[in-house]
């Protein structure tokens, strides 16, 4: 976790793509770019971030077939289409 900056930390989030096709060519430039995340690492359609809760939740619903999660498991699509269930353990 990080410091915001008025010192208070920030947990980390998934911010992930639950769309049938892949993510929209700008979504990840868009989120990449965004003062109210922090990207700690991605993919096409995973992200690790640090954020504030609130602009998280106002930044997923303003991108269409993007979700995220704080819980221990977080469904994520596969090529094949069938979910896999995977375990994200906060530090």
């Amino acid at each position: 976790m990080r410091r915001d900056d008025g010192g208070h930390l920030m947990p980390h989030y998934l911010l992930y793509y639950v769309g049938d096709d892949d993510p929209p060519p700008g979504d990840l430039d868009r989120i990449k770019s965004s003062p109210a995340v922090s990207v700690v690492a991605s993919r096409s359609d995973v992200l690790i971030i640090d954020a504030d809760q609130e602009r998280l939740e106002h930044l997923a619903a303003s991108l269409p077939g993007w979700e995220y999660s704080t819980g221990s498991k977080v469904h994520l699509p596969v090529e094949d289409g069938r979910p896999r269930a995977t375990t994200h353990h906060q530090s």
